[in-house]
């Protein structure tokens, strides 16, 4: 349900991507040592982001080539991060207003350990949602939760 209110907003924007296969996906899971949560593997095969720029807010959703971890972009981790953070299990899906801040969802090697999604770009560790699921929600909603740093809880 989720990912079809997904496709119908942006298929009426004009600004959905080009699904990825199976094997993309396995792939980047082998290469990353990780298994995708099952709610952000399905919509890596059935949608795979945005087009560049983003749908009508500004939202670009990355595809998966473009998807990386936060110990390997050039966002500043906040000083208030929680000691169970690590970077290299965030992977950065998604941008606001062409990287005012952005979003990463945790990926492990363990799917059940993975799915929380956090805000970059604010001065606090900031919780988004608890899985992609919980985040695509939000932001069919337009939900202000999302709208972090300047409206988090």
């Amino acid at each position: 349900m989720m990912l079809d209110d997904l496709k119908k907003k942006w298929d009426k924007e004009n600004c959905r991507s080009i699904p990825a296969s199976e094997d993309e996906v396995r792939g980047f899971e082998q290469a990353k040592s990780i298994q995708l949560p099952t709610d952000f593997r399905n919509y890596l095969l059935e949608l795979n982001g945005t087009v560049e720029n983003g749908d009508a807010q500004i939202f670009e959703f990355y595809p998966l080539d473009k998807l990386k971890a936060w110990d390997e972009s050039d966002w500043v981790i906040p000083k208030n991060t929680p000691s169970w953070f690590k970077p290299e299990e965030f992977f950065i899906f998604a941008d606001y207003l062409i990287s005012c801040w952005a979003y990463a969802v945790r990926l492990s090697a363990n799917k059940n350990d993975g799915g929380l999604i956090v805000v970059l770009g604010g001065t606090n560790f900031i919780v988004a949602a608890n899985t992609f699921t919980d985040f695509i929600e939000l932001y069919l909603a337009d939900n202000k939760q999302i709208y972090a740093p300047f409206s988090a809880k």
